[in-house]
C-alpha cells in the first residue's frame, strides 16, 4: 500500500510489462518506479502455489531453466530474494510475503484484462 493506505497504481502498456510503485522510496525516488515483465510476476505466483519451480515449469510450458531464469531477473529487478532455497525446498522470503499479494493482484488484472 501506498503512504496514503491505497493501492499501487498499475499501468500495462500492452506490452506485458507493469509499472507497480510499492517497493520503496529509494526506487520511488530515483527511477519513478520498478517497470516488471508479466511473464516473470506469472513465474512468482506459479512457484508459489505449486510450491517448486519444476512443478510451475510443468504447468506454464516451460522449461525449468527458463522460469529460475524469470525469478532471477524480478529479484534483480526488485533488489531482493524472493525465495530461499534449501535443495529442492523452498519458501518465500519476508520480501517475497510482501510482494506475492500485489504479483497476485498484477497477474489477475492482466488476465481479466485479456478475456
Amino acid at each position: 500500500m501506498t503512504k496514503s493506505g491505497e493501492l499501487p497504481k498499475i499501468k500495462d502498456n500492452f506490452n506485458k510489462t507493469v509499472y507497480v510503485d510499492w517497493y520503496s522510496e529509494k526506487y520511488s525516488a530515483i527511477r519513478g518506479g520498478i517497470f516488471l515483465n508479466i511473464d516473470h510476476i506469472e513465474a512468482f505466483v506459479y512457484i508459489n502455489h505449486y510450491g517448486s519451480f519444476n512443478k510451475a515449469a510443468e504447468v506454464l510450458f516451460l522449461s525449468q531453466p527458463t522460469v529460475t531464469a524469470r525469478i532471477q531477473s524480478l529479484e534483480r529487478e526488485l533488489d531482493c530474494r524472493l525465495f530461499d532455497r534449501l535443495g529442492k525446498q523452498i519458501q518465500l522470503t519476508e520480501k517475497g510475503k510482501q510482494f506475492l499479494p500485489y504479483a497476485q493482484q498484477i497477474l489477475q488484472i492482466y488476465q481479466k484484462g485479456k478475456h
